[in-house]
């Protein structure tokens, strides 16, 4: 990137940095300096995955230790969401992002590694914190979720670490990795850096995760969130049915660990996420 960056985002576990490019936009993505492993290197073939609509899979490049990806938009869906709300236009690029990744788990699956969101998750839950404000949040965590909760949620990294039909998955499809411009119909989702084997309801439950926890930071009409979803649901073809709620909660406990152990420890905000997850724990049959 050799024009100083019209946005520059990140914490220690991931940085990112936006500059224009052509007619484009050129992001590059590099671990934080508390990142517990590195990307995932090395390029792979995504045929027929190259774009739904106007919606497109950019895998980006190896640059160093970082990925670059040439894009047209300079701002991430979850930033739009963040400060706008559940827009009605979001419907499209979310359809198409369920739809890509329908192709991407169609794909011949390479000999890839589990994903380093459930190894980060999984070993939280362990008692084996990569940082100090994590292993003191673990402790509260545990307090106020419980030990039967948390087992629950022990118990699915578990499964989907081991589960029997692993499919090439995107390994950590946020909504700060698709990228959109002025015209939010034209999106392109990041792909990479975090390409792994996961069973299909990963991915899935990730991007329900984030739209449920956006619902709840944001407060506000709740057929727009609803929307949303379900036209991510209806790009991918199939839905998350009865376990929904538990697979939201496994991503918005990741996030909750990411944010403490590589941003910033609030205790307040931790014991608010923490009776969503309770709530969403609960809601699922059986567990």
């Amino acid at each position: 990137m050799t024009e100083s960056p019209i946005a520059e985002y990140g914490t220690d576990l991931l940085r990112t940095s936006i500059g224009a490019h052509g007619s484009g936009f050129l992001w590059r993505r590099r671990p934080g300096p508390l990142a517990p492993s590195p990307f995932v290197t090395g390029d792979y073939p995504f045929t027929h995955v190259a774009h739904v609509d106007d919606v497109r899979l950019v895998p980006g490049r190896d640059d160093g230790p970082a990925r670059v990806y040439e894009v047209r938009g300079q701002r991430s869906v979850a930033r739009v969401l963040l400060r706008e709300g559940p827009r009605a236009d979001l419907t499209v690029p979310l359809r198409g992002m369920g739809a890509l990744l329908r192709a991407l788990h169609e794909q011949r699956a390479p000999a890839l590694a589990e994903p380093r969101g459930i190894v980060r998750l999984r070993d939280w839950l362990s008692g084996c914190a990569g940082t100090q404000r994590a292993s003191d949040a673990y402790r509260f965590a545990l307090d106020g979720l419980g030990s039967a909760r948390t087992a629950v949620l022990a118990d699915l990294c578990v499964r989907i670490s081991s589960d029997d039909h692993p499919v090439l998955s995107h390994g950590a499809p946020s909504l700060g990795s698709l990228a959109v411009g002025d015209d939010p119909r034209a999106a392109d989702l990041l792909v990479g850096e975090d390409l792994c084997a996961a069973p299909w309801y990963f991915d899935v439950g990730w991007v329900v995760g984030e739209l449920v926890e956006l619902q709840c930071v944001r407060g506000v009409d709740a057929s727009g969130w609803e929307a949303l979803i379900q036209a991510f649901l209806d790009g991918y073809g199939r839905d998350l049915g009865s376990e929904w709620s538990l697979l939201a909660s496994m991503r918005i406990m990741l996030h909750l660990h990411d944010y403490t152990a590589y941003v910033a420890w609030r205790p307040e905000e931790f014991t608010r996420y923490l009776h969503l997850l309770a709530f969403l724990i609960d809601s699922c049959p059986g567990s």
